[in-house]
This record gives structure tokens, sequence and C-alpha cells, in this order.
């Protein structure tokens, strides 16, 4: 054979040899979280890792926390939420373990701390123990504009108790939850003002956040509630949430003939900063939160052979001041927009509206027994249908009940 041809076939042979058996360790690092990270019980930590082959592929990689393995992953995105639920306090170590596709591995780590939640069980901010109760008074001064009549200026006194009764377990359509039913009796002190309303909410604490999972007229009549967050237990200045509740109205209102085929309810709480407040000859060092509510409604009621569309807006902003343990002390709510449109064939027959402001203060304390509301109970909506008689009263009627309903679902007073 020509040496010249040996030699090359040799060269060959050699490269070929060499380049088989010189593979590239893939790479691998977390992104997030990082070393020193800290987080508390229940939270979840996003774990990215990047991970490449210079020569080849990465066919997996293999996600631990200590000596636990979290997940496989195939194929990039290489992210996993690691729920921290159940887990113990204490330090643990991350670990990212790439393999390529020739079988080589390399390993990334970061050690993180999981902690104690810090927020209490029962909510500093909005408190839930039996026996536990408000008593609250103020002042309703609003506009009432209706078509067709003058507008009508209402200044009334109210009042009104919220009473925290024993937990009991409640089953709903989501879940099984320990819940907490609070009971409000709101009711006018004058006579000028027919408002004299009694409901339950359901309230449940869940890793220093409250959740409204239910409330419930006293006529019976029981709605489930859907509600992302109804108040953190731990409030800090700056920090926001929404409280978007979803309720079926229609099961809620229990009327004949009505039936609301758009609901959207958007609620948004604000942490202001700690405002110093005089209430009653007492100083507070208090927190201040603002709640924006935005809510549209869409539907039909049947009445005396017509069928009404109704439009319904609200425009609601309140200002609430809390003490730590204590819960709320003062609130003001400014009813900017609130109206309710009744059409037929598209035209306006009458609408509703309201403006103005709703301002309370509140008396919290402890009791060793809950005793009986002081005033009767009486239902505000006093039928399970509309009555026919008046239809523009009646209609007041429902548009004021509406208004409570869709306030009760998202806001704290």
């Amino acid at each position: 054979m020509n040496r010249k041809l040996l030699n090359i076939y040799i060269f060959l042979f050699i490269g070929i040899a060499f380049c088989s058996c010189s593979n590239q360790s893939p790479e691998a690092s977390i992104i997030t979280p990082v070393t020193g990270d800290e987080f508390s019980i229940g939270e979840t930590i996003t774990i990215i890792v990047n991970a490449k082959d210079p020569d080849g592929k990465v066919d997996a990689v293999e996600i631990m926390a200590g000596n636990e393995l979290l997940t496989t992953l195939y194929s990039i995105p290489f992210m996993y939420e690691w729920d921290t639920e159940g887990y113990e306090a204490g330090a643990y170590t991350i670990t990212a373990s790439a393999f390529d596709d020739d079988g080589d591995m390399i390993i990334a780590t970061v050690d993180v701390s999981i902690v104690e939640n810090e927020a209490e069980n029962a909510g500093n901010y909005f408190p839930l123990e039996e026996g536990y109760s408000w008593d609250y008074a103020g002042d309703v001064e609003v506009v009432s504009r209706t078509t067709g009549a003058a507008d009508e200026n209402i200044n009334a006194n109210v009042a009104g108790t919220r009473r925290v009764l024993p937990k009991q377990t409640l089953d709903l359509s989501t879940g099984t939850f320990d819940v907490f039913p609070v009971t409000d009796h709101y009711y006018s002190l004058d006579n000028n003002y027919d408002l004299d309303i009694v409901q339950t909410r359901y309230f449940e604490n869940k890793d220093g956040i409250t959740y409204l999972r239910a409330f419930e007229d006293n006529n019976g009549t029981f709605v489930e509630v859907s509600n992302p967050v109804y108040i953190k237990g731990k409030i800090v200045e700056g920090d926001e949430w929404e409280t978007d509740p979803v309720i079926d109205l229609n099961t809620m209102l229990n009327l004949e003939g009505i039936e609301f085929t758009k609901t959207t309810i958007k609620s948004k709480i604000y942490v202001i900063g700690n405002e110093n407040l005089e209430i009653s000859g007492t100083d507070y060092e208090t927190i201040r939160l603002e709640q924006q509510v935005d809510a549209t409604l869409k539907g039909t009621l049947s009445m005396d052979g017509y069928t009404y569309d109704i439009d319904y807006v609200i425009d609601e902003r309140i200002v609430m001041n809390l003490v730590e343990d204590t819960g709320m002390v003062k609130s003001e709510i400014n009813y900017h927009t609130f109206t309710i449109t009744f059409k037929v064939d598209g035209i306006d027959i009458i609408e509703i509206g309201l403006t103005g402001v709703e301002a309370y203060e509140l008396d919290n304390y402890k009791i060793s027994a809950i005793p009986e509301p002081a005033n009767e109970v009486v239902s505000y909506s006093k039928s399970a249908t509309l009555k026919k008689e008046n239809p523009q009263a009646e209609l007041i009627a429902l548009a004021n009940k509406i208004n409570r309903l869709v306030s009760y679902s998202c806001t704290l007073y």
C-alpha cells in the first residue's frame, strides 16, 4: 500500500477515535432562586434552570430539594413550581442535575431557607374568634335620584352589630372549609330611612389570609362566593390585592322574574399607611386602607307583562382604618356613582342613582357570651316575589338590595 495513503488512513482513524472519546459535559446553573433566599411555609418557589450541551442536547434535568426528587424535566423550559405547603421550616439545598445525550451529568446547587409563616392564623386586622363583636354607628348622607321624582336627600343615623359565631365546617361545591360565621344586623335609627338588614357571612382563615366563602340572609337564602383574597392578616404599607368575588346573584336575590346574564365585580384594596385617629375620645394608631369597587351587571326583569332590561353600574371608594388585633375602627363609603337603569324596548323607564357618603365609627370588644340583638330582626326583603301594586317602589327596593348584596360580597365594612 502506498505509504502516503496509509498515513492518511492512520490519521483519520486516530482523529475519529479521539473525537468519539472527547464528549463535552453539559452545562447547568440555577437562575432562581439564589443562595440565601428565604421563603415562608406554604409559599411557592419558582425554580428555573439554565441547561445546555455544547456538542449535543440535554436529555433531562432532575430537580431535588434535599434528598427528595421534586421532578424530572425533559424539555425546555426547565422550570418547576415547588409548593412548600406541608414542609418543615429549615435549610434546603436545591439541586439541578443535567444529563446530556451521551450520559454525562453536571450538577448545580443553591441553598435556601423555609421559615414559619409570620402571619397569625386568625388574621391580625380582621380577628375572628368566637364571641368577638363589633358595634358600629354612623351617618348616611346621600342624594337619591329617581326618574319621575324629585331628588331625595337622605340624612339618617344608622347602627349595627357584627358577631362571630362558633367555628363550623361548611361543605361547598368547591370543597370543605372550616369557617367562622359572622352575623351582621344593620338598621336605621330614623323612621325616614327604611333599612333593616340581617346577613351572615362565612369566613375561612388559611395561612394568614381571610377568604369569604359564602353568605346567607335571614330568609335562609345561601350563596357560595369565590373570592381570591378578602383581607390579609399581615398588612404592609404599599401592598395591594384584588378581591374580585364571583357570586350567583340570581340565587341570592331569589326573586321571581329576574335573571342576571352578566355579572362583573372588580375590587382592589390598597394599603396606604399609618394614620393616627381620635375616635370618641380614644386615640388609635391605625393603618389606612382604601378600596375601589367597580361593578357591572346586566339582566332582565319580567313584571306586569313587561320585560325590563337591567343595567347596573357602581363606582365606589371606601376608606377604612384598622387596628392590629382589634379590627376596623372607622369606615367611610363614598358613592361616586351608583346607577341602575330599567329599560323597555331600549327606552329608559326608570333610573335610580345614588351619590354621597356613609361614615361609621366602630366599638370593638370581646364578650364572654353573645347577647340577643336589642332590635327585632326584620328582613329587608319581606317577600320572595315582587309586589305588583307599585312597580316604581319595587324597582327602587330591588336596586337598593342589589347594591347591598354586591357590596357585602367584596367590602370589609
